[in-house]
């Protein structure tokens, strides 16, 4: 009995030439893979950068529509604002990129973190034909980081008026 090569010769595994083109396929699949994973990790560090303004630059204007809403009357000039209540009176000031609130029975106390800078803080006191002023703010925070996929700038405009006018 006599065994065929031909026969013989399928029965010992993968040939160098299969074996090539596995390698060079499994190669260029981790390639995407890897450029796709990149990818991923960039837009998740800009997101996170984004995110963090966002929720920032939300709740600092929530917090000096409220000192104005609350307040009984208010003072505006080129560096502060001050809003007058029963317990005496509130400042809010941008100083050092930082927004900082100074109400009479704490100590100053900034509202963002050390990882946003606020870049912009207008605000414009106007009266209506009512005689009742309102206040248009407008605030820019930007994230902090020397990382270029962390960039992040994000603007809020927004109007309040003290209730208790």
């Amino acid at each position: 009995m006599q065994i065929d090569k031909k026969s013989r010769k399928s029965n010992h595994g993968f040939s160098l030439i299969e074996l090539l083109i596995y390698v060079g396929l499994t190669a260029v699949l981790l390639g995407l893979f890897s450029g796709v994973l990149v990818t991923i990790l960039r837009l998740q560090n800009h997101q996170s950068a984004s995110n963090q303004v966002l929720s920032e630059l939300n709740f600092v204007m929530s917090r000096i529509k409220q000192e104005i809403r609350d307040s009984d009357s208010m003072t505006i000039n080129s560096q502060r604002i001050i809003v007058h209540d029963a317990s005496g009176n509130t400042k809010i000031e941008l100083t050092s990129g930082a927004i900082i609130i100074d109400p009479p029975d704490a100590g100053a106390t900034p509202l963002t973190s050390q990882r946003v800078n606020v870049d912009d803080f207008t605000y414009t006191e106007k009266t209506g034909s009512n005689g009742v002023k309102t206040v248009e703010l407008s605030l820019t925070f930007s994230y902090i980081s020397d990382n270029p996929q962390q960039q992040a700038t994000h603007s809020l405009t927004s109007t309040a008026l003290p209730i208790n006018q």
